[in-house]
């Protein structure tokens, strides 16, 4: 994305993935991680040994701040946690932002 926003994927635990978007407006970190969520449900990736469902989804939970010391970001962790099992809660293959109900959810 040239000229846009910088993207900083991180690997955490239990198949989760954090992307960093710094400089990102929270309507703009909504609609990245609903564009990525519909682009991974399209591809129809089988997923055999899925409980619900035949093909791989994803979840998001999507949460914005403007960092001001180490504990503010240690508090976007505990936030973007929560939104995403939310999302899971929700059913998957959604996108939740703190603070509001389920953005979409496509089944």
């Amino acid at each position: 994305m040239r000229g846009g926003p910088a993207i900083l994927p991180r690997a955490t635990a239990n198949e989760q993935l954090a992307i960093l978007l710094p400089d990102v407006c929270p309507s703009a970190a909504l609609d990245m991680a609903e564009a990525i969520r519909h682009e991974i449900f399209e591809q129809t990736i089988l997923h055999l040994g899925a409980l619900v469902g035949r093909v791989v989804t994803a979840s998001f939970g999507v949460a914005t701040i403007v960092p001001e010391n180490a504990n503010a970001k240690l508090a976007l962790v505990e936030v973007v946690g929560y939104g995403l099992n939310r999302a899971k809660r929700g059913g998957g293959n959604c996108v939740f932002a703190t603070g509001s109900d389920v953005i979409s959810n496509e089944k």
